[in-house]
């Protein structure tokens, strides 16, 4: 593979693999589902796709970046801790990594390092 469409594709769908997400408690009854990086034994490029897919994850959920992906993320936080959940993460990772493919397609490499950079 070289620095391809494919190459990018792929490197969105590791980075959006390495997270795992959680329920957090705000108090008052109000919860939220927050990603986090699950997995640290992933390569550089791997770690900035994660780290915008964070990103990205915050944008469908307080901005409704995508309907099909807001509607599944929800379907994700309401699943967890009742069930294994695995349908909805799948549904949700292949979603997530379709929306955030989308949003760096103009120039994949920097539009990755600048949604990654609040974690850097």
């Amino acid at each position: 593979m070289t620095n391809t469409p494919e190459l990018w594709r792929e490197t969105v769908r590791l980075g959006v693999q390495a997270l795992g997400f959680r329920i957090v408690d705000l108090g008052g009854g109000e919860v939220r589902m927050a990603a986090e990086v699950a997995r640290h034994d992933i390569a550089a490029g791997v770690m900035t796709a994660a780290h915008a897919a964070i990103e990205m994850d915050k944008m469908i959920s307080w901005r409704g970046e995508d309907l099909a992906a807001g509607e599944a993320r929800r379907a994700l936080q309401a699943a967890i801790g009742v069930s294994a959940a695995r349908a909805e993460l799948a549904m949700y990772r292949a979603l997530l990594a379709d929306v955030l493919c989308r949003a760096v397609a103009h120039d994949p490499h920097l539009a990755l390092e600048a949604m990654a950079l609040p974690h850097e």
